[in-house]
């Protein structure tokens, strides 16, 4: 017996994705309208990387267009047609999570008839998957899509992300991780170029040396300008000691808290329909069934921010991070914002979490901040 779904298509393909992945059918019916023939090719192909990421078969995917999706009677009458192509034999799942309210009431009624009342009609509520039949039964979702797989039901690719692996990047990530903790080494690094020896005289402070990251000047260490990490390749984290550190410590302290997710860091994405230019994304992971998008900025100190220009909207990290976050998840993406000083736009919004690292911050009390944000149950007590 063939498995067959059938799912209306709205402006979140999230929620369809899920689904398709949770009961995976062998064939995928697409109901969407000229407005959302877009989403539904971008669901379409993510089923197809999901498929061949996983080694599943790949499902046939049929598409079909309601020209009158606001009339409830035309896709009542559309679906009816399509199910009498699939025959009773089939296991039918109906998804009505997205759609218009027309495109719903429609599936309704053509499941009325007799011969469809088998049909499993569902929806997803967060995590679970509700079954609208007489016991109202419900389970939870099986199947986290990859990264790569979610993005692509949104319309966009990774183009390059930095692979931590690398002994260059391990070693600067630990070296994220010592700035991350000692605040009076944040505190000197922030106001200069230069760092006392005393917070490195370890075996770190010297693989930093042999590798160029430091350059010892007597009683003082040196950082490094960005042509010595653009030979090493490492473009895209040039200004690590400037600022940069901050997206690898937080990369770091997310792995502690999540050690079995896919944890991304320096990722730039673009759009597949090439009409947009590339979005960069500090560190990037899925969690609780949402698309983690994370935007590190540090502040010197004293420094002052602009106000009341113009262009102030476009430039700071908060605009930065909901725009990009609205763009590769809709609302099934979260905003986070790690700062070295509070943001108060930031602390204000709900929609954004806000983590700050200031100047007398341990690395303690900001791992318990992500911990809070990303798995409350795991929060240690004050």
């Amino acid at each position: 017996m063939k498995r067959v779904m059938f799912s209306l298509i709205g402006e979140q393909t999230a929620p369809n994705l899920f689904l398709h992945l949770h009961f995976k059918p062998d064939i995928h019916y697409l109901l969407h309208s000229e407005k959302t023939e877009k989403h539904s090719k971008d669901l379409a192909a993510s089923i197809g990387f999901w498929a061949g990421e996983s080694r599943n078969k790949m499902p046939e995917i049929q598409t079909v267009l309601l020209q009158e999706e606001n009339t409830w009677t035309y896709v009542r009458d559309v679906l009816r047609g399509k199910l009498e192509e699939v025959g009773k034999d089939s296991e039918i799942i109906l998804n009505v999570t997205s759609g218009t309210k027309p495109m719903t009431i429609g599936v309704w009624e053509a499941r009325a008839r007799s011969l469809f009342l088998g049909a499993d009609v569902v929806y997803l509520d967060g995590g679970t998957v509700r079954h609208l039949d007489e016991k109202s039964s419900a389970e939870t979702l099986k199947q986290e899509p990859s990264i790569r797989v979610f993005l692509r039901a949104y319309g966009y690719e990774i183009s390059t992300t930095l692979l931590l692996e690398l002994s260059y990047l391990n070693l600067l990530a630990r070296a994220a991780e010592k700035i991350g903790t000692e605040p009076e080494l944040r505190k000197e690094l922030m106001s200069g170029g230069k760092l006392s020896k005393a917070f490195f005289r370890d075996e770190l402070g010297q693989q930093l040396v042999q590798a160029g990251f430091l350059s010892d000047h007597g009683n003082d260490l040196v950082c490094c300008n960005e042509h010595i990490f653009k030979a090493k390749g490492l473009e895209a984290i040039e200004k690590f000691w400037s600022g940069d550190w901050l997206s690898l410590y937080t990369w770091k302290v997310v792995k502690e808290i999540l050690p079995n997710r896919e944890v991304l860091v320096g990722t730039k994405l673009r759009d597949v329909s090439g009409k947009q230019g590339e979005n960069e994304v500090d560190v990037l992971f899925f969690n609780d069934w949402k698309l983690w998008c994370v935007e590190c900025k540090t502040f010197k100190p004293q420094s002052k921010e602009k106000t009341g220009k113009k262009n102030k909207v476009k430039s700071e990290p908060y605009y930065k991070i909901k725009e990009i976050t609205r763009k590769i998840g809709g609302i099934f993406a979260k905003p986070v914002l790690v700062t070295t000083k509070t943001m108060g736009k930031a602390a204000s919004d709900d929609a954004v979490e806000h983590v700050v690292l200031g100047e007398s911050r341990r690395g303690s009390r900001f791992k318990e901040d992500l911990t809070r944000i990303l798995n409350p149950t795991l929060t240690a007590k004050p």
